[in-house]
């Protein structure tokens, strides 16, 4: 920041007294010059929160004044500068759970290290809080990403049959704020196990993705859609497997049989 001498040495800032109750944060980010100033101000708020906090973006939506989008851009600035990684697992019935956040005061790189994983565990254990819960959706608990990958395209995804070339654009287009291919063609997939039940393909891909991005995601359909797919590309493996050996077979015979 800049800093100009006070010639009348007038105080310009009043600070409280800090018995307690305070945080001390790194001059470095507040002064990171690539950041905005919403960045700044947001990771202060998160690293004034204990060392296992536990946290949510749908938190910072339902208590600050920033509406859902502007608070996942924030997030994506501070993933993108590397104070924040985020990370996303997957339980034994291919369920997503919520992403978990790491919150850095100093910048990390992906290549790089990350220090010690705080502690996981509930900040306050007996006085649980609903306010630091994930929202779910009624009828589907659904999960998200940073940039789109501009080396993929439409062609690089299976859609189901019954889309037209309009609802496929249409579709595509609502895919720049997820760059991971797997979670695309997973809410694909959710699209193909439902698209005999909807009136409004499009319309329905948007509440898929919205969930998605509340980091809410449970596939009713697509793990059965993703499994019958690779059933029948093993089939179709071992199919051209024996027709290769078959075909090898009779060419060894006519082989033989010129021999004699």
């Amino acid at each position: 920041m800049g800093r100009i001498k006070n010639k009348m040495a007038t105080k310009t800032i009043y600070r409280l007294n800090k018995p307690d109750n305070y945080a001390i944060i790194s001059r470095h980010l507040l002064e990171d010059v690539r950041l905005s100033y919403e960045a700044r101000g947001l990771l202060a708020c998160m690293l004034a929160k204990p060392n296992d906090w536990i946290f949510y973006i749908s938190f910072f939506i339902k208590n600050g004044p920033a509406g859902r989008d502007k608070v996942h851009r924030i997030f994506k600035e501070l993933i993108g500068h590397g104070y924040i990684v985020r990370q996303k697992h997957r339980n034994e019935k291919g369920h997503f759970s919520s992403p978990e956040y790491t919150v850095y005061e100093s910048p990390v790189r992906e290549n790089q290290p990350h220090p010690e994983k705080p502690s996981t565990v509930n900040p306050y254990p007996d006085n649980p809080s609903t306010e630091n819960l994930p929202l779910l959706n009624k009828h589907l608990r659904l999960n998200k990403q940073d940039t789109k990958n501009t080396t993929t395209n439409r062609d690089d995804y299976i859609w189901a049959s019954q889309l037209s070339g309009l609802h496929k654009a249409s579709i595509y287009s609502l895919l720049t704020n997820v760059d991971n291919k797997e979670d695309i063609q997973l809410l694909l997939d959710e699209l193909s196990g439902q698209i005999d039940n909807i009136k409004n393909p499009v319309g329905y891909f948007r509440t898929l993705l919205q969930s998605y991005l509340l980091g809410e995601f449970t596939p009713a359909k697509a793990i059965q859609i993703q499994s019958s797919r690779q059933q029948k590309s093993e089939n179709e493996s071992a199919l051209e497997r024996s027709r290769q050996y078959h075909e090898e077979q009779l060419n060894q015979q006519i082989r033989n049989y010129q021999k004699n």
